[in-house]
């Protein structure tokens, strides 16, 4: 399998379907599988990964507003977001020991308190203003779908875990070394798979 991903429910159902109709089913990964290629090929009894092949976490691409046939991640807005409040919470404790420090004792820290707070939302809410809530929902709700299958795949929940939160962007590289940390049933490519590609 090689595929930037797709649809979430058509990966669900080609891995039931070949399961329920082999007794092995092997997914060989030559290139990168991404999102919904990533659930198909958990969806397998084994994940034979190449070389050059590589997972990606389950990030169900969402078609951009206004788009021509451009997606973006489902993780996209929940990293941005996840920023943000570190960006804040870093930006409101710098502020409240700062005033706290240069006023040599003259500003209690109730009132230092608030004057990070005035400050960290001055800061924060043109950035925060710009996510759109209903989006943010969506990509939620995919990232959620994909896990649903995930589990009635029976993907072991620290592989899920990992694959729905550990991984920034859709096009981070899951090489088969990192594959093995969470997949009992990943794989080297065996000799005789690596050559039927090239038939």
């Amino acid at each position: 399998m090689t595929t930037s991903g797709g649809d979430a429910d058509a990966a669900y159902l080609i891995a039931r379907f070949l399961r329920s109709t082999h007794e092995s089913v092997t997914a060989c990964v030559f290139g990168y599988c991404k999102s919904t290629g990533t659930l198909l090929a958990l969806g397998c009894h084994e994940v034979a990964i190449g070389q050059r092949g590589e997972l990606g976490p389950l990030d169900v691409q969402i078609s951009e507003k206004d788009e021509l046939a451009r997606f973006g991640s489902g993780l996209e807005t929940v990293t941005a977001l996840n920023s943000l409040a570190e960006t804040a919470f870093a930006s409101f404790e710098s502020y409240l020991v700062t005033t706290v420090q240069r006023s040599g004792g003259q500003i209690s820290t109730k009132t230092a308190a608030e004057l990070a707070t005035n400050l960290t939302v001055g800061l924060v809410a043109p950035i925060s203003g710009q996510i759109d809530p209903i989006r943010l929902g969506r990509e939620q709700r995919a990232v959620e779908i994909a896990s649903a299958y995930a589990e009635r795949l029976k993907v072991p929940p620290l592989a899920i875990a990992r694959l729905t939160t550990d991984y920034p962007d859709h096009g981070f590289v899951i090489d088969l070394t990192e594959a093995r940390e969470f997949l009992n049933h990943a794989r080297d490519l065996k000799p005789a798979e690596q050559t039927s590609r090239l038939r």
